[in-house]
């Protein structure tokens, strides 16, 4: 009985952290904004017109522009 009820508090604890809610996509472009390497890669252009796709995948944001791709991973909020 106390492992089963383990296993679905992991299992719990396991499925939030994989969808991680609480980084929206505009959260994600932000955080990536403030990276050294977006701002090195990108200091001549305006960064208002700047093409920015934001994919979800499990525990993580997948966030690209036409010169590379960042992840966002739940452990950034922090």
């Amino acid at each position: 009985m106390k492992t089963k009820l383990k296993i679905i508090i992991v299992s719990i604890i396991l499925f939030i952290l994989a969808i991680a809610p609480w980084i929206t996509d505009e959260y994600a472009v932000s955080k990536v904004k403030t990276y050294p390497n977006f701002q090195y890669q990108h200091r001549l252009d305006n960064k208002d017109d700047l093409e920015i796709y934001v994919t979800k995948t499990p525990f993580c944001r997948w966030v690209t522009t036409y010169e590379g791709g960042w992840f966002v991973c739940f452990w950034h909020i922090f």
